[in-house]
């Protein structure tokens, strides 16, 4: 990559300072920092970065403090922004425009956290990313506050890729965010556990063979809850729940739409030994 960062603890007591750059054309990672900590990013653009087989416009691994602020990740190949064994956070970002130019790497993520890492995404915008916008999964923690995920994938796709997808032993807690206008589900918790908090979740469209949802949570061992939101306008069901739990409260689930070919347009859907707690809600 252009920038490497490797095993280099702090400096001085202060870490490392990265501001106002372009790391742009590079034919694997943009950025790369490994094991080292207290990384300050600011003011940076990272862009068009990675082969058609590998590489992202940043990864963060087994890191501790790494701080990205104000900063443009955009047109990169894979993965927009990648973390594993980290701890991150993401404020005032934008990712945008991850492609998958080899078709067969199931690349074009715009956030993808995994193997304990856990990342905090404050007042961001991840958006028109080929693939699922924000990912999370292996053990990790989410936070997604005041940000939107939005508008990814294209119309011809065959497989669901959610605004948000929490799962394989994850947790999330979402608040103050909007996720609109992505492919199959809006937000998928699968195998996970997530807090949806003030949150809008819309226009969430089907795929071929499979229904719209604005929210699907299955095969979840503990209880996921839904307050104080709008999952309103979206394709094929409002919320489905299946072999899990949720509570929903204060909430509004409204104007589902039939699928394209006119099927379905549930509200509040239950499958497979669901269990559904509903308080307050519209």
């Amino acid at each position: 990559g252009a920038f490497y960062l490797k095993n280099s603890g702090k400096i001085g007591g202060g870490g490392h300072l990265v501001e106002d750059v372009a790391v742009s054309g590079n034919g694997d990672n943009g950025v790369m920092v490994i094991g080292s900590d207290s990384v300050t990013i600011k003011r940076v653009e990272i862009s068009d970065n990675g082969g058609t087989d590998s590489g992202t416009g940043i990864s963060v691994w087994d890191s501790v403090g790494f701080h990205m602020s104000e900063s443009r990740v955009h047109g990169n190949n894979i993965i927009g922004f990648y973390a594993e064994g980290a701890s991150c956070v993401l404020d005032r970002c934008l990712v945008t425009g991850t492609k998958d130019e080899d078709k067969a790497e199931g690349g074009g993520y715009g956030v993808n956290v995994h193997s304990s890492a856990d990342l905090s995404l404050l007042d961001s915008a991840v958006m028109y990313n080929i693939d699922t916008e924000i990912l999370v999964g292996t053990d990790s923690e989410l936070s997604v506050v005041r940000t939107l995920a939005a508008d990814n994938g294209f119309e011809a796709a065959d497989t669901d890729q959610p605004g948000i997808a929490v799962q394989d032993g994850a947790t999330a807690t979402i608040e103050e965010a909007v996720v609109r206008g992505n492919v199959g589900c809006g937000i998928l918790i699968a195998d996970a556990t997530a807090a949806i908090t003030g949150s809008l979740i819309t226009g969430s469209r089907g795929v071929t063979g499979s229904s719209g949802r604005g929210i699907q949570v299955q095969v979840a061992g503990e209880t996921s809850t839904v307050s104080s939101s709008f999952i309103v306008g979206n394709f094929g069901a409002g919320i489905i729940v299946s072999d899990a739990s949720l509570d929903l409260s204060h909430s509004v689930v409204a104007h589902t739409r039939g699928n394209l070919d006119g099927t379905d347009g549930r509200g509040l859907g239950l499958e497979v030994e669901a269990s559904v707690s509903v308080d307050s809600c519209l």
